[in-house]
């Protein structure tokens, strides 16, 4: 082999060496990046359900309180905002005997309009359904008033 081709070949050899570092220099840099982006979503993501869970945390005290102490909010109304918040902050809950009435008013209760839809119904139906709220707290308004005392004495509601 000549000396001219050996330089040559070590040339294209010294090429494709400085190429290829150019490459995994630049992959370095894409991964480091995707990285960095990668955490400070994360950082975000804890943040807000951080916020979440404070606000479904005050929100469940402010529902439990209202159901005890204020006629502005009835104990069917109560049990289904409750049943929403313990769902999105610890759904096993609904399994300690002491909340299931939560969801078992909420479940009762399932098929009545609301919102909108409330409105939208004849007052004759209205009071029919208004019938079957008072019917279903009249039932469970001790169940419901001992549950919303236990939530808001509960570890869950108190750590935050």
């Amino acid at each position: 082999m000549s000396t001219e081709l050996t330089y040559t070949l070590i040339a294209v050899g010294i090429v494709i060496i400085i190429a290829l570092a150019a490459l995994i220099y630049k992959q370095l840099v894409s991964a480091r990046t995707l990285r960095k982006q990668q955490e400070a979503s994360r950082a975000r993501h804890a943040e807000e359900a951080a916020k979440n869970r404070a606000y479904l945390l005050e929100s469940s005290k402010a529902i439990a309180n209202a159901i005890l102490n204020d006629d502005k909010i009835t104990l069917t109304e109560g049990c289904i905002r409750l049943k929403v918040m313990i769902d999105n902050l610890n759904p096993q809950l609904h399994q300690h005997p002491q909340y299931s009435v939560f969801e078992e008013v909420y479940n009762r209760t399932s098929h009545i309009p609301i919102l909108t839809d409330w409105r939208e119904l004849e007052r004759k139906q209205q009071r029919v359904f208004e019938k079957e709220m008072r019917q279903v707290e009249q039932e469970c308004a001790a169940r419901v008033t001992e549950a919303a005392k236990a939530l808001l004495q509960d570890s869950i509601l108190k750590a935050h």
